[in-house]
């Protein structure tokens, strides 16, 4: 669930509360969304979502003590991933839509990503595991 505006985690961790999902991710463009819903909810993941440039996304996360960075396709990386993960952050990523974007984000270890077309995603990560199965399915 996204948290949309600033000021409103206290409403929406409220409506949460009342039927709380067993598996749920709390996100927000606003770091200082990220903050508050981690102290009204210590246990629930929480992750930053980012499209702009970042001089340190991981620092901020951990400020925040998000579990996840969600950033726009183009502002990952190798590094970021590496950095992420030695943070102990997941990093999943934003708008994945081609083949190639879905295929390179599995190279860099990306822990998920959104897409706008979940189908045709599938069907990229289905044939990528059929490539990489030896014959036979051994």
């Amino acid at each position: 669930m996204e948290i949309k505006e600033p000021g409103t985690e206290a409403i929406v961790v409220s409506a949460l509360m009342e039927m709380m999902p067993k598996r749920l991710f709390l996100v927000s463009f606003y770091s200082e969304s990220v903050a508050t819903v981690k102290r009204l909810l210590p246990g629930t993941p929480a992750g930053l979502i980012y499209s702009e440039e970042i001089v340190d996304p991981v620092g901020l996360a951990r400020s925040v003590q998000a579990d996840l960075l969600l950033p726009r396709w183009d502002r990952v990386s190798h590094e970021l991933v590496d950095e992420a993960h030695t943070a102990g952050l997941l990093v999943v990523p934003w708008l994945l839509t081609t083949e190639d974007d879905i295929l390179e984000a599995l190279r860099l270890g990306v822990d998920g990503f959104s897409s706008d077309d979940p189908c045709n995603a599938r069907r990229y990560l289905d044939a990528s595991v059929r490539q990489a199965s030896p014959p036979g399915g051994a």
